[in-house]
């Protein structure tokens, strides 16, 4: 029987990130959850999985030679190993995690057993012999896009979210009865953030006479990463680009691995978006079902409703007759689950909602791809932190024709599990049990042989930023503020 190959994409938001950095981690808490599955015949067993080893580095991971556009370690399986012991579990759901995190109670049977050194998870790749057993991973960087062209089109927080707050003025969505609180809730953020950036600013200048680095890295080029991918087209369509330019490699090198191995079956894409990273996958998943190969005979002929998506990288190649050079999507029929952690999806529809009027007319859809969909749509997970301002709910996201006909939402969860706001956003890819979760849920659910029955997850915060609380953001910023005035005066007496 043919091996389904299974692939991890994993695309980083907002950042100046490097290179394998946003897959280091993955790498590691994959690695730790199936030990744990070795381990335990608990396989809840949390305080073993979290406090589990991280050997892999990234001096480590980016000098592993590879020929391929991923890697694969050995001893981090695709099929997930004792799949008996993980039947009628009482204890999947977020709350149960909230619960029981880094739980003291130790299995003593786990803890007496005998451990074989031979499966343990330490950083190297797989041998020739074992190809396509183990999970591969994909390192979709695409931060040097956004650095790019930060000093193209990038702007100060103070003008940017200025204009964004006229522009839902204008639409009236301040009075609309379901989204009026976005145009306030963004106010209230800017009154927030602007007085701590100019607190940042002005004891820099006090100090040293210079701008302070450290607030124009936070709030215009982090947060300028936000505006750049909902304003400058550009920015846009050079990632969507990138993103299937990246899976057509991969789709590439599996089908020429394939036909010279009679082992290997399919490849099985799942998509896991961070932030950023997770709107930019969505819109790159979606016009990958819009957009057919070039006509060779005549490369102008590439779709007849591209104009619709507003794709200048594609316009600029058909326009250039270099049609030949556009990426081959037949990989798209391959990718069966998107995981988004953080993400905005919601935000950027509402937000930036001039991008996406494509979403509510199928029609530029591939006829063939929809009719694929119609039976086997991309399975949907998303999960969020309440204390993370950046992720959200799908609510308005499956409103939308399009997004119905090729995804199905499995999973839309906002749960409680970080304590501090701001942090929560970072924390998802240290969070074992939440990966976990994951993996049990979304990835190994459809693996052969597995049995493994999930209890359905459970929310603990519902719509929680329908009424956001920003009262207590407004005093300590402007107490800061004041503390910043009384500070220098006291320099010039």
């Amino acid at each position: 029987m043919k091996k389904t190959v299974t692939y991890i994409v994993g695309v980083h938001g907002i950042g100046e990130q490097r290179k394998n950095e946003n897959i280091l981690p993955i790498i590691n808490g994959f690695a730790r959850v199936r030990q744990a599955q070795r381990d335990s015949e608990n396989l809840h067993h949390y305080k073993k999985v979290s406090d589990g080893a991280c050997p892999l580095t990234q001096g480590m991971l980016s000098s592993q030679q590879s020929k391929t556009p991923w890697i694969e370690f050995e001893n981090i399986p695709s099929t997930p190993p004792n799949q008996a012991q993980t039947n009628n579990s009482d204890s999947n759901s977020l709350n149960d995690l909230e619960n029981t995190k880094h739980a003291e109670t130790v299995n003593n049977k786990a803890e007496t057993r005998h451990e074989d050194k031979t499966l343990r998870f330490l950083g190297h790749t797989v041998d020739e012999c074992e190809l396509g057993k183990n999970f591969r991973f994909v390192d979709l960087h695409w931060a040097d896009i956004m650095q790019s062209h930060l000093d193209i089109a990038g702007q100060e927080v103070e003008t940017w979210t200025q204009a964004l707050i006229d522009r839902l003025k204008l639409r009236d969505l301040d009075k609309d009865e379901q989204y009026g609180w976005i145009p306030q809730l963004l106010i209230s953020m800017r009154n927030g953030i602007l007085p701590v950036k100019r607190l940042f600013d002005a004891k820099q200048r006090l100090l040293t006479g210079t701008q302070n680095q450290f607030s124009d890295t936070i709030f215009n080029r982090f947060l300028g990463d936000a505006q750049l991918y909902g304003e400058y087209r550009t920015t846009r369509d050079q990632a969507i680009f990138r993103f299937h330019r990246t899976l057509a490699e991969v789709h590439e090198a599996h089908c020429e691995e394939q036909a010279n191995n009679p082992h290997l079956g399919n490849p099985r894409y799942i998509i896991l978006g961070h932030s950023l990273g997770s709107i930019m996958s969505f819109d790159a998943l979606l016009y990958a079902h819009g957009i057919n190969k070039p006509n060779e005979d005549d490369p102008s002929q590439i779709n007849l409703d591209l104009s619709k998506l507003n794709l200048s990288m594609y316009c600029d190649l058909k326009d250039e007759k270099q049609g030949k050079h556009l990426p081959d999507l037949s990989w798209i029929e391959y990718v069966d689950t998107f995981i988004s952690l953080g993400s905005p999806i919601d935000k950027y529809l509402i937000l930036w909602w001039t991008n996406y009027e494509h979403l509510v007319d199928t029609s530029w859809l591939n006829t063939n791809l929809k009719t694929c969909r119609a039976t086997k749509k991309i399975k949907h997970y998303n999960y969020c932190d309440e204390q993370d301002p950046v992720g959200h709910e799908l609510d308005t996201a499956y409103t939308a024709d399009v997004v119905n006909s090729l995804f199905e939402k499995k999973e839309d969860v906002i749960f409680m599990r970080y304590g501090i706001p701001g942090v929560a956003h970072i924390k998802y890819w240290d969070d074992v049990p939440l990966l976990q979760h994951i993996m049990q849920t979304a990835i190994d659910q459809d693996t052969e042989q597995t049995t493994t029955k999930t209890n359905t997850i459970t929310a603990r915060a519902k719509n929680v930023y329908t009424q956001p609380n920003i009262d207590n953001i407004e005093e300590v910023t402007r107490a800061a503020e004041e503390g910043s005035t009384h500070h220098h005066g006291n320099k010039n007496t």
